[in-house]
């Protein structure tokens, strides 16, 4: 995640905004995601209450 995040700020820096909007919204889904599975066991499919509030605090952040 860090490298995208670097590779964002680098694209904001040299004027491409959407770019950049685009890849610090990818690396946010990617870190919302590890969050998620860190806490799933391997084949178990997560209960949907848990996602929604895997979410739910991420966006409190």
């Amino acid at each position: 995640m860090a490298l995208r995040v670097r590779e964002a700020k680098v694209l904001l820096k040299n004027d491409f905004p959407d770019g950049a909007y685009y890849l610090a919204g990818y690396a946010a889904e990617c870190a919302i995601k590890a969050c998620i599975a860190r806490r799933t066991v391997r084949y178990e499919f997560p209960d949907k209450k848990r996602v929604m509030q895997s979410w739910t605090q991420t966006s409190r952040n």
